[in-house]
């Protein structure tokens, strides 16, 4: 049984000879040159991606057993999926959620809580960082979030005023 997570779905046809438009839930749709092989709802077997294309913003996808519009068809409004333990290429200072999540929050050189998810907001994400019982909403943005530490499992954060209610 694969760990998976969820990257999109397949929101119509491409064509007459199988391709299929993905509705992506990845940060960019480039992201899909990166992948070889994906799953889709209620398949067992991975598919392989044969090719991909990408056309104004869109993603086309050409996987390998599907050659006819009649197969692309019976995947329309499917969720697809790859390994939860597949990385995608990174730059510096770039993070996954997943590495968030999780982590102490710090802030005036204490513990304040901890980051509970994150919003993927239009113009930043959003960390939630939560204490036992409230939730304080951050901007993922430089002049909140003075340093990030895997190894130690912490996010040092600077706030103002209101920005945490229970400071």
């Amino acid at each position: 049984m694969h760990d998976l997570r969820q990257i999109g779905k397949i929101s119509s046809t491409y064509g007459l000879k199988g391709a299929v438009k993905i509705e992506s839930y990845l940060d960019s749709i480039e992201q899909f040159r990166e992948i070889d092989e994906l799953y889709i709802f209620g398949n067992i077997e991975a598919f392989k991606v044969k090719e991909v294309k990408i056309k104004k913003n869109s993603c086309f996808l050409i996987l390998d057993g599907v050659d006819s519009i009649a197969k692309s068809e019976k995947l329309v409004g499917l969720a697809i999926y790859i390994d939860s333990d597949f990385k995608f290429k990174k730059e510096d200072n770039e993070y996954y959620h997943s590495e968030l999540i999780g982590l102490t929050a710090i802030a005036n050189n204490k513990a304040v809580g901890v980051v509970e998810d994150i919003i993927k907001g239009h113009a930043q994400d959003i960390l939630l960082i939560k204490n036992s019982d409230e939730t304080a909403m951050i901007p993922f943005i430089s002049e909140f979030i003075v340093d990030i530490d895997l190894v130690e499992k912490k996010i040092y954060l600077k706030t103002i005023e209101g920005l945490i209610p229970w400071l």
